[in-house]
């Protein structure tokens, strides 16, 4: 049994996951994702030396840090001792699954306010066990907590415009932003969004280039080849989008601009950034999953708006959970101390990414046209005792 680094809970599809980031130009205005895949079957834990960190740089951890308003040192104490080598159990750089000419539906995840690619990591992994194409984005509208891109620098030291003079890429980092009390928090939000939905759409041409075999130039790995994910994605069957807060209000904006994004799926939506317009133009199936701890009676009213009264809208609230219980924090830091900072809600962690996960996945399965087990299907049907049909929000009286 080879030694097993600290890690996140192994996911619990059929599939072994494969994992690698996309970085496209130019600059910020460029793609940042991170792929998550079916690969050949193998036993995952004899690769523990190519899973990738969860946390690959300082400036992550740090930005956790910041949003948490901890002190920096004690910050880093406490992230050193919560995250520390933390693993993600996936193969990083593995070759996809290729058989009998299968292609796997795909899926665009946006993360919520702070967050960035990897805040959700078993959440998009699972997802890829159960047979997706998982593209986790990173936005670059400044609500990740931190990001970079590669810019381009000249250096000679004479003569910026000399075309001869070499040419080095350095990180560029973008910091979270936190709105003053001077700011239209509105106005900044909307303004992000329009950003997030944008990168959305972005996502998808490049997963669509992926697929018809067309260079990719990743800044992350130039050298490392794209063509394996050519005629293996399915993108005729159109694309899911799924989003977590922020990133729920950011694909319900992709889905009222662009008709290619078939079905979505919006964890503890966040309905303050979405225009008024925007509601009048979803017409795709989605399902709303929800917190029992997150929702108030004016975020709800405004789900309520996308409620078409026909069985491919949905809504279902989770028992005993809170807004973070869909993140990687919530198996991260468990007990006690995980209640102190609202990463858990009374129900145990694992239990819940089983019930927001398995319902996930029957719903991207049946409008993405796949058949899949019909058992998953239980709990948006309320037929379990740890889920609330609609809400537990008061709307008549406030909550």
């Amino acid at each position: 049994m080879p030694h097993m680094p600290k890690h996140l809970p192994l996911p619990k599809g059929d599939h072994i996951v494969g994992a690698l980031d996309v970085m496209t130009g130019p600059m910020k205005d460029g793609t940042f994702l991170r792929l998550y895949y079916p690969i050949p079957h193998c036993d995952v834990t004899n690769y523990n030396k190519r899973w990738p960190a969860w946390a690959e740089r300082t400036q992550y951890v740090d930005s956790y840090i910041k949003i948490m308003r901890w002190p920096l040192f004690a910050g880093r104490w406490l992230a050193n001792w919560l995250i520390g080598e933390l693993k993600v159990p996936v193969v990083w750089q593995a070759p996809i699954l290729r058989e009998d000419g299968r292609k796997f539906p795909v899926v665009i995840f946006s993360h919520g306010l702070g967050g960035n690619r990897t805040t959700y990591s078993y959440l998009c992994m699972d997802l890829a066990s159960h047979g997706f194409v998982v593209a986790a984005l990173e936005h670059r509208d400044q609500s990740a907590g931190a990001t970079y891109f590669y810019n381009k620098h000249n250096m000679s030291q004479v003569d910026d415009s000399d075309d001869e003079a070499p040419l080095v890429m350095e990180e560029e980092w973008l910091p979270y932003y936190r709105p003053t009390k001077e700011d239209d928090e509105f106005e900044i939000r909307s303004d992000q969004n329009i950003i997030r939905a944008n990168e959305v759409k972005k996502a998808y041409d490049l997963l669509r280039d992926l697929n018809l075999g067309r260079h990719i130039l990743n800044q992350c790995d130039p050298s490392f080849s794209t063509a394996q994910f050519a005629d293996v994605l399915d993108m005729q069957s159109g694309c899911g989008v799924m989003g977590h807060s922020f990133g729920a209000a950011t694909i319900i904006k992709a889905m009222a601009e662009d008709k290619r994004f078939r079905v979505g799926v919006a964890l503890d939506a966040w309905m303050f950034p979405l225009a008024e317009e925007c509601y009048e133009h979803v017409d795709q199936p989605l399902l709303f999953i929800n917190s029992e701890e997150f929702q108030w009676k004016e975020n709800v009213l405004k789900i309520l708006k996308l409620d078409t009264g026909n069985e491919d809208r949905k809504m279902i609230t989770i028992r005993g959970t809170v807004h973070q219980s869909v993140s990687d924090f919530s198996l991260m830091i468990r007990g006690v101390m995980g209640k102190m900072v609202k990463a858990n809600g009374s129900k145990d962690p694992d239990a819940v990414m089983d019930i927001n996960n398995r319902s996930a996945v029957a719903f991207l399965w049946k409008y993405l046209g796949y058949k899949g087990n019909d058992s998953f299907w239980a709990y948006i049907m309320g037929n379990s005792r740890d889920v609330i049909m609609g809400t537990n929000v008061k709307l008549s009286s406030g909550k």
